[in-house]
This record gives C-alpha cells, sequence and structure tokens, in this order.
C-alpha cells in the first residue's frame, strides 16, 4: 500500500513538473513574438517600397543632354517621387542602335531600355521590332492619358505606320534656311526678305558669294543635300509627292523609287541645276556650320534646332536671318517634312515597367514640359496645349524665329515626311554621291536620275532579298 502511494505521487510530480515545463515553453515562445511585433507606432508606419526603376536611353549629347537630364531630375523629385517611379537617363550616343540591335537580337530583356528615343531614320527597324509596345496601344488602354488629338498633326503621322502610332514624338523639328542679314545688306539685298524659290536662291547666292580674283573668299550658299533635303524637295511638289511607293513606306512596304518614273527628281534637278550654274554654291562639307558663322557662307539650310545655337554663336558677328526652306518652284505647295525622334517603351515582360515608362513619357509630352524642351532646345512643341500657354506666346513674341518652323509645319500637308525606308543609311549616302557628282558635272540630269534609281532600288532588292516580305 504504501509503495502504491510513493508510486502515485511520483506520477503526480511528473506530470505537474510536464505542465510547467510545457508552460514555460509557451510563455517563452509568446514573449520572443511580443517581443519581434511592432509596437502601434510602428505598425501605423508601413515600409516604404523600392520605386519602379525605368531605364531610359537616348542620343542627346552637350546641351541638348544637359536640359534633357534635367527634365529627368525634376520628374524624379517630383511626380516619379510620388508615384514610386525613377527613371535612369543614359546617354548612347551613335551607339544607340547598335547596343538596341545587339540586345534585342539575343532577347535579353534584362539589357534592354525601358524606354529609348530614336531618331526617324531607324522607324522602319522599329515598327519590327517585336520588343515594342506600340504607343496606339498604351493610349487605348490609358484613355485618362496624352492621346493622339493632343499631339501635333505632322509629329502623328512621322512615327505612324499603317495609320497606328509606334512611339510619342518628342525632339522634333523642322529644315529652314538660315541668313547672314549683314551680308545681305552689303549684296544690296533685302534682309527681310529671303529667297522663296530655288530659281531664287540661285540668285541670291550669285549675288552674296564675293571672290579674290579666281578665288572664292565667301560663297553664297553651302549645302550637300542627301535624303533629309531631298525628301523634303520632292514631298512639297503638286502638294505632297514620295520618294518611294506605297507613300515611302507608310502604308505598305517601301520596296522601290517612284522618283524617276513620277518626274519629280528631274524636275528638282532642273531647278538646282540653276544653283549650280550660280557659281555661288560651296557642295563640299568641311565644317559648314561652324564656317557659316565664321563669316565663309552667307546662307545655309539646316534644322531649326539649331536655333538656339546660331543665335548664341552670331550674337556680337551678325544678325541672323531665319526663313522657310524655298520651295523648288512657285507650284511646290505641299510644305515641308517634320524630323526629329520619339519615345518608344520596350515590353521587357515586366507589366510594372511598362505602366511607369508610359507614366514617364506622359509628363515628358505634357503641355508645361514640352514648353521647357522647346526653350532650351529649340525643338518644336509636339503637344498642341503648349501653343496656348501665356508663357509660350509670350516667348514667340520675344523670339520671333521659332514660329517660322511651327508656321511652316502647320500649313504643311501631313504626308509630307521623310520616306519609312528600311536602308536609310544606303539611300541617303546614294542621293549625296550622285547629286555631288551632278554638281561637278559629272553626270547629266537623265544619268543622275536614273543613276539614283538604279541604286536605290537595287539596295531596297537586296534588303528584301535578305529579309523577306511576310
Amino acid at each position: 500500500m504504501k509503495k502504491n502511494t510513493v508510486r502515485v505521487t511520483f506520477f503526480i510530480l511528473l506530470i505537474a513538473m510536464l505542465v510547467g515545463c510545457s508552460n514555460s515553453g509557451n510563455n517563452a515562445i509568446q514573449s520572443g513574438n511580443e517581443k519581434e511585433s511592432p509596437t502601434a507606432s510602428q505598425a501605423a508606419s508601413p515600409q516604404q517600397a523600392a520605386p519602379t526603376e525605368v531605364t531610359f536611353w537616348h542620343v542627346m549629347g552637350g546641351a541638348n543632354g544637359e536640359s534633357l537630364d534635367a527634365i529627368v531630375e525634376q520628374y524624379n523629385n517630383t511626380v516619379g517621387k510620388d508615384r514610386g517611379i525613377h527613371v535612369t537617363s543614359v546617354y548612347q550616343g551613335t551607339e544607340l542602335m547598335p547596343k538596341i540591335k545587339t540586345v534585342v537580337q539575343v532577347d535579353d530583356t534584362k539589357n534592354m531600355p525601358d524606354i529609348a528615343l530614336v531618331q526617324g531614320f531607324d522607324l522602319t527597324y522599329m515598327s519590327e521590332l517585336s520588343y515594342l509596345k506600340w504607343a496606339e496601344d498604351l493610349m487605348q488602354e490609358n484613355p485618362d492619358g496624352i492621346q493622339k488629338k493632343d499631339l501635333f498633326p505632322n509629329s502623328i503621322e512621322m512615327v505612324s505606320y499603317q495609320d497606328r502610332l509606334m512611339g510619342v514624338p518628342f525632339s522634333n523639328s523642322a529644315i529652314l534656311l538660315y541668313y547672314n542679314k549683314d551680308m545681305f545688306r552689303e549684296a544690296n539685298l533685302d534682309p527681310e526678305k529671303s529667297p522663296e524659290t530655288i530659281t531664287e536662291l540661285a540668285d541670291y547666292a550669285a549675288k552674296l558669294t564675293v571672290k579674290d580674283g579666281d578665288q572664292i573668299t565667301r560663297h553664297g550658299l553651302v549645302l550637300v543635300p542627301d535624303r533629309w533635303h531631298i525628301s523634303n524637295w520632292i514631298g512639297m511638289m503638286d502638294g505632297g509627292s514620295f520618294i518611294g511607293n506605297n507613300e515611302s513606306g507608310r502604308s505598305g512596304k517601301f520596296t522601290e523609287a517612284v522618283f524617276g518614273v513620277e518626274g519629280t527628281m528631274t524636275r528638282f534637278l532642273t531647278e538646282y541645276d540653276k544653283l549650280v550654274k550660280s557659281g555661288g554654291l560651296q557642295h563640299i562639307d568641311n565644317n559648314q556650320r561652324e564656317e557659316f558663322i565664321a563669316g565663309k557662307h552667307a546662307m545655309i539650310v539646316q534644322s531649326s534646332s539649331r536655333i538656339n545655337e546660331f543665335t548664341a554663336s552670331s550674337k556680337d558677328k551678325f544678325e541672323l536671318g531665319v526663313a522657310p526652306l524655298p520651295l523648288v518652284d512657285a507650284t511646290s505647295n505641299g510644305g515641308i517634312a517634320i524630323g526629329g525622334g520619339s519615345l518608344y517603351t520596350f515590353d521587357r515582360g515586366n507589366q510594372e515597367s511598362i505602366k511607369a515608362s508610359w507614366d514617364f513619357i506622359n509628363y515628358v509630352a505634357s503641355a508645361e514640359v514640352q514648353f521647357t524642351w522647346h526653350e532650351s532646345t529649340g525643338y518644336i512643341p509636339v503637344n498642341m496645349q503648349t501653343y496656348e500657354l501665356d508663357t509660350m506666346n509670350k516667348h514667340l513674341e520675344e523670339k520671333p524665329a521659332f514660329n517660322v518652323p511651327i508656321d511652316s509645319l502647320l500649313a504643311s500637308n501631313v504626308k509630307v515626311q521623310e520616306p519609312f525606308d528600311p536602308v536609310p543609311v544606303e539611300l541617303s549616302a546614294i542621293l549625296k554621291e550622285v547629286i555631288i557628282d551632278f554638281v561637278e558635272q559629272k553626270l547629266t540630269i537623265d544619268e543622275a536620275t536614273k543613276e539614283m534609281v538604279t541604286r536605290s532600288n537595287d539596295a531596297l532588292d537586296n534588303y528584301y532579298k535578305a529579309n523577306p516580305i511576310q
């Protein structure tokens, strides 16, 4: 009996010890949880999430690059900060397209940009890019953001293929004639009246040319026409003409040159020959912009994006004139082509990055930011609401030179555009080389036209043999 009593007492003590250990363990775990749990005040302060990173590749160097970086920084410090987005601006210069093509070729989405500022030269490549998120689709998915109706009409056409918007225009410009008003006065020419046609341009060039014996010390005009110039001059004919078929590649593939069969190149060269025979044309491009500012040429054809640069460089040297590009002839009423670059969104498989990229693009395309960009660089505002701003109207009153490209484009047929061709480098080189031979009297008008047509079509045929149309 005594033995059983001892045994029962032992089990009671054992159970008590086990229960005590269990409670002690539970208390320890609970105590640990309480120690790691945030206080009430800590729980009220949520953890700040890392921002969505957006990589932006571009080609803007120098002062324009600084202006672009300032816009990016302003976005990061304001709108981007509020929305948890951070944009990193990466200057790529001439390596932009080679780098894009490299990462695309190996499907390296990790190292692709989220946004790229691409020039008009590469429109065809971008239109065929599988990683491109078309702006047309982004606008439909985001109806409260920027829409086509908000954009400059010529700019929309510039970056559209078969009426669908590929990217958002950004750094747009127009072709202009710049001239030295002091030299006009010296030659008894009205400094407020620029040449309106190539015939008048030839007459002005002859009068503005200065010789020392047989040596020309100042040319009336420096000009080396290439794809850009020819697109404008042929484009303005007959209300709007094209270099290639299918509206130079915008309504379908650009597979052949049509400036031969339509007679537009012959017509242009006939007028341009007057300029050649004037004796006032410098057709060798050494450093034409620097030479113009130095007073070695009286006139030069350049982009409207040079207005700020030329205005600053000519200050205290001569009075600068800014005028529309002279017409091929009096019946050339189609206007000029808009040029420049656009912002393209890449689809790297990350929807948050696409959303953040589109937010940034909406910011830089806004009316106010477009004014800032225009004022600092001279690029034409792509947002039509910019032209309603008091700051913009005041700016145009104080600097009327900027009205010239804007008015020229608004008066142009939007179908007048640079070609949407798959061989832009080759085409530009062909046109430039043959026109130089024509200027140097190595080729007649008919021979030059035939050679440009043949070489252009050969380049196109070679491209499509390697890249068959699907």
